[in-house]
């Protein structure tokens, strides 16, 4: 359970055991201090482990090594075809009379509009003259 889920029983105890509301309202205050702190310290979590992944990123693109750097395009062109596959040949071969079956893209097409996502970022960057080929 998180932190920020228990600050209501958490303040229902601090209302029947602190008699005094001084202290009552400063225990509050310091209730929601420590919430604010977890908060940032999970949101500073996850900011570091989306940079660490960008410098993993960085690393592979950079990399002259097919088994490192191709894994993307390999995706891309897998992705390409299947759905080359589903709306271009298979159409195509069914109307030809040719009894073939039709691919469930539905998972592949999550990677496949990832990856679009990623172009059109990239595209957007060479548009706005970005320099993405500089590390730092």
């Amino acid at each position: 359970m998180s932190f920020a889920l228990a600050i209501p029983l958490i303040s229902k105890f601090i209302d029947r055991l602190v008699p005094d509301p001084g202290q009552k309202a400063e225990a509050q205050l310091n209730l929601m201090k420590l919430a604010q702190q977890g908060d940032l310290a999970e949101l500073d979590a996850d900011v570091k482990l989306a940079l660490g992944q960008m410098e993993i990123n960085k690393e592979e693109a950079r990399s002259g090594s097919w088994w490192v750097a191709g894994w993307r395009p390999f995706i891309g062109w897998v992705s390409g075809t299947a759905v080359a596959w589903n709306f271009v040949i298979y159409p195509t071969v069914t109307w030809a009379g040719i009894d073939a079956p039709p691919l469930d893209i539905s998972q592949l097409m999550v990677l496949l509009l990832g990856m679009l996502g990623i172009g059109g970022m990239r595209s957007f960057d060479k548009r706005n003259k970005v320099d993405t080929q500089r590390v730092g």
